[in-house]
């Protein structure tokens, strides 16, 4: 994905205090309830100037003067009253294209045309470093402690000694760590060589494993201290080889080579033959001299054009890779924030497919950064992984909006249901009301709803019919308490005669609850028979039959049925039940003691 050539052309840089390049970009304005205040605003450049770092209440409100300070967009317009929007308003991709329009147009340049190629810049010139320095050179110039160099193995190229050395750490726990003077001396400086020197010189001493790398680096130090110091440092420890096949295959080396791969035979030619050069194979005699007979070609590049030329770093490879993904993924964030559709529209899906392919190529680091010194390249990663998630999730709220309402209003509905179910009340009490409201809530928002995709279009027509029947199930109820009193008013005699089916359908539930209660009540006390020595007597044995069901048992039973929806007929223990209370008890019993039950009820 290309990088945008505006983003690229501007030097704002919040973290530094840079909002602005020029005037006439933005301003700070001041206002006030005062009428004699005297709001005179102040160009951006000015006051970026003036104050370095921009305080987090600047925008607060004066509550003794009124007075009140916000920034404005001149470019783009708009009013910010606070340093968050501010920071991430300057280096959004709007701002930014506005903001070259207005430079162009002030220094009197061309303007831009559309979808302008990227300008490429040049990048800074790299630190050079000699690699044909050897080790030894290289580490007299540095105070740093440097132990174990007795296992670093220092190999040259006999047939062309101006070659620059090569060199492999075979300390355990390196990983046959290899490469120029430069990288070795970089290897033999860190904490993890110095650690690794450690548990080999102490193989028995576990403590070793568990120090800081301050704790290293000071172990290490005070180690060469013992040894003579820095100045005194023995470099004829250091291996030397001449060996030419050994160098060129050290030379050579992939950048992914491992000490796993080479054991494994996953290295060049040993897991591919097809990886080896064609001129390489064959019959190994004259290997030799076709070796020889590729050396002897001139070179394709000029030498002296080409001289000092060096591989880059590992940091400025991670500085180039963060530099690349985090403006990749600030134009994921960029088209998320422009994003008005819906999904599975074109645009939705351009979105998806870089979201991707950031995402899976961000995966593929999970594995690596596992060590100590990794750890800043682990974070990073970590970091950029956080931002494509925000991303993300902007973009399903995006989309997922009209899904949640009506998620939302299902759930009110469900509630409101089962509450009616079980309602029974007068129009003038509280409860009354409090349906009522919701009832008229779950309306209105049914009424402004206006769902695009087909199933939740299906969906409102649904519970609109599931509406229009819970407002003439709750208004029924609510007459029907009304024609109950007026029945035991005039001294009804018989119990069921005149009571509307809600009435009775509620009669019927309480009746099958107490006698779910009643017989779960005789199985709890049977069972607790075999643990009377736990009670004081029966009457603790009741008690706490008594409390498990109606605080552990009786509630969970009656809210799993009433969710099943069956006829209350059906209501009785069953064998599952009855299974699980006596599990419950059994492990209740292990740490009961006496006159438990009665402290509880207190």
């Amino acid at each position: 994905m290309a990088l945008r050539s505006e983003r690229q052309d501007s030097k704002v840089d919040p973290d530094n205090g840079v909002y602005v390049e020029m005037e006439g970009i933005m301003e700070v304005r001041y206002s006030s309830e005062d009428v004699d205040y005297e709001n005179i605003p102040e160009d951006f450049l000015a006051f970026q100037a003036r104050v370095r770092e921009i305080p987090h209440d600047f925008c607060q409100k004066n509550k003794e003067t009124t007075a009140q300070a916000e920034f404005y967009c001149l470019v783009c317009n708009c009013p910010m009253k606070s340093l968050r929007p501010l920071r991430d308003h300057v280096t959004g991709t709007k701002h930014i294209k506005k903001a070259c329009v207005k430079k162009r147009q002030m220094l009197g340049l061309p303007m831009e045309p559309q979808n302008a190629p990227r300008i490429k810049k040049l990048k800074k010139e790299r630190p050079w470093v000699d690699v044909g320095l050897t080790l030894a050179q290289r580490l007299q110039e540095c105070g740093e402690p440097a132990i174990g160099l007795e296992y670093i193995t220092e190999y040259t190229n006999p047939r062309k000694p101006a070659d620059h050395p090569m060199y492999t750490c075979s300390l355990e726990g390196c990983k046959s760590a290899w490469g120029t003077s430069d990288d070795i001396f970089n290897h033999c400086i860190r904490t993890k060589h110095h650690k690794n020197f450690f548990k080999k010189l102490n193989p028995e001493d576990n403590r070793i494993a568990g120090l800081t790398n301050a704790d290293i680096l000071k172990e290490a130090a005070e180690y060469e201290d013992e040894q003579g110091g820095s100045e005194k440092r023995d470099y004829e420890v250091i291996n030397i080889v001449r060996d030419y096949e050994k160098y060129v295959e050290l030379r050579d080396r992939p950048d992914d080579w491992s000490e796993k791969k080479a054991r494994l035979g996953l290295v060049r030619a040993a897991f591919n033959s097809n990886m080896e050069p064609m001129g390489m194979r064959g019959d190994s005699r004259g290997w030799e001299d076709r070796k020889k007979q590729q050396e002897e070609v001139p070179a394709k590049f000029d030498e002296e054009d080409w001289a000092g030329w060096q591989p880059p770093s590992k940091k400025q490879r991670m500085e180039e890779f963060s530099y690349n993904f985090r403006n990749g993924i600030k134009d994921v964030e960029d088209m998320v924030e422009e994003f008005d559709g819906k999904k599975g529209s074109e645009k939705y899906e351009e979105i998806v497919f870089y979201k991707k392919m950031y995402g899976d190529l961000l995966s593929l680091f999970d594995n690596d950064f596992q060590y100590e010194e990794g750890r800043k390249e682990r974070d990073l990663v970590r970091n950029l992984k956080g931002e494509l998630g925000t991303a993300n999730d902007h973009l399903e709220e995006k989309v997922e909006k009209e899904d949640r309402s009506m998620k939302g209003v299902s759930k009110l509905m469900a509630e409101l249901e089962e509450e009616i179910e079980t309602y029974a009340s007068e129009r003038d009490t509280k409860k009354y009301s409090n349906i009522q409201s919701r009832l008229s809530h779950i309306t209105k928002e049914m009424k402004v709803m206006q769902p695009t995709s087909p199933a939740n279009t299906a969906l409102r027509a649904k519970y609109n019919e599931r509406l229009t029947q819970l407002w003439k199930d709750f208004e029924s109820r609510s007459d029907s308490l009304v024609e109950v009193l007026q029945q035991q008013m005039e001294g009804a005699v018989e119990e069921t005669r005149g009571k509307t089916n809600s009435q009775k359908k509620l009669q019927a539930r309480n009746d099958a609850i107490e006698n779910y209660r009643v017989e779960i009540t005789e199985v709890v006390k049977q069972f607790l028979q075999q643990f009377i020595e736990k009670f004081q007597d029966q009457k603790e044995l009741c008690a706490f039959a008594v409390w498990v069901v109606d605080s552990k048992v009786l509630d969970q039973e009656v809210n799993v049925f009433t969710e099943r929806g069956s006829s209350w007929s059906e209501f009785h223990l069953t064998p599952k039940t009855r299974n699980q209370v006596e599990i419950y008890l059994r492990g209740k019993m292990e740490k009961y003691y006496k006159g438990e039950v009665f402290k509880r009820q207190k």
